[in-house]
C-alpha cells in the first residue's frame, strides 16, 4: 500500500534512497517505542502522534496524513496478532492513534517554532482522554452499573493518555534534530534557525559588508511577500533571499554597496 501510494502520489520519492531509508526509520522507530511503552507502562501512554509530527515537518501535510493510516493500521496489526492484549483495547488504541496523528497533523500547520509545538501535545491530549473516557466508560457499563463503576481505572487510564500526548511532541522535538542533520532536511524550524539574527553568517555579513546585508534583508522582505502570493514556502524564500549574496564576503569592499564616499 505504501508503494502503491508513493508511486502515484510521490513518485520521486521512490527514486531517492535516503527518502526511503526516511520513511522506514520513522516507521521503525515508532513501533519499537510504541511496543516499549505500550506493553510496559501501557497502551494509551503511547506516542501516538510522533509519526504524524515527524513526517508533516520532513515531508509534508499529504504524506504525513497517510503515514499516520499506516501507522495506526501496523500498531494495531501488532496488538491483535502478536501480543496478547486485549480485544477492546485493540480497537481504543487504533481510534486514539489515528485521531491524535490526524489533530497533530492540523495544530502543527500554525506551529513555526520549536517551543509553540510544545503545546501541540497538550491540545491533543483533550479529544484524547475524552475518547478514551468514553471508551473505557463504556467497557466498564458491559460489566457493571453506572452507581457502581469504580473511576479510579478510567481516570488512570487518562493520565495514561496525558503522557503520551505531551511525550509525542517531547520526543519529536528531541529526534527532529538527528533527522534534520542525517537525512539533510530543510524544515521550518531549520529555516527559522537560519534566517535570525543569531545566524552566524547573517551577523558576519551585517558586521563586514552592511550594505550588502540591507540589500538581502529588503530582498528576503518581497521574495516573502511574492512566495505568499503564489502559494509557495515564504520560509524557504525568505532564507533564500537571504543568503544570495553572502559570496561578497570575501571581498566585501569591492562591491558599491558596501564602499564608503
Amino acid at each position: 500500500i505504501t508503494y502503491c501510494y508513493f508511486y502515484f502520489e510521490d513518485r520521486e520519492r521512490l527514486t531517492d534512497g535516503k527518502s526511503i531509508a526516511l520513511i522506514f526509520t520513522i516507521l521503525d522507530l515508532h513501533l519499537i517505542i510504541s511496543c516499549l511503552i505500550g506493553y510496559q507502562i501501557g497502551i494509551y501512554a503511547r506516542p501516538v502522534a510522533l509519526v504524524a509530527l515527524l513526517v508533516f515537518i520532513l515531508m509534508g501535510r499529504r504524506n504525513a496524513i497517510f503515514l499516520n493510516i499506516i501507522c495506526a493500521l501496523l500498531i494495531f496489526v501488532v496488538d491483535t496478532f502478536l501480543v496478547p492484549v486485549d480485544n477492546q483495547e485493540c480497537y481504543s488504541s487504533l481510534i486514539i492513534s489515528f485521531t491524535a496523528g490526524m489533530l497533530a497533523i492540523f495544530f502543527a500547520d500554525r506551529s513555526k517554532t520549536r517551543f509553540k509545538t510544545v503545546f501541540i501535545g497538550f491540545w491533543i491530549v483533550l479529544p484524547m482522554d475524552l475518547i478514551i473516557f468514553l471508551l473505557e466508560l463504556s467497557r466498564g457499563l458491559q460489566q457493571t452499573t453506572l452507581q457502581e463503576l469504580n473511576f479510579q481505572p478510567i481516570f488512570t487510564q487518562m493520565g495514561y493518555g496525558l503522557f503520551g500526548g505531551v511525550m509525542s511532541t517531547v520526543l519529536f522535538l528531541a529526534i527532529l534534530p538527528m533527522f534534520e542533520g542525517i537525512f539533510n532536511c530543510l524544515t521550518v524550524y531549520r529555516l527559522q534557525e537560519l534566517t535570525s539574527s543569531d545566524a552566524h553568517i547573517l551577523k558576519k555579513l551585517k558586521e563586514e559588508a552592511p550594505g550588502t546585508y540591507n540589500h538581502s534583508v529588503m530582498v528576503s522582505q518581497l521574495a516573502e511577500a511574492c512566495a505568499e502570493a503564489i502559494g509557495e514556502n515564504p520560509d524557504f524564500a525568505r532564507a533564500a533571499a537571504l543568503y544570495h549574496d553572502v559570496g561578497k564576503l570575501h571581498y566585501p569592499e569591492h562591491f558599491t554597496e558596501n564602499q564608503g564616499d
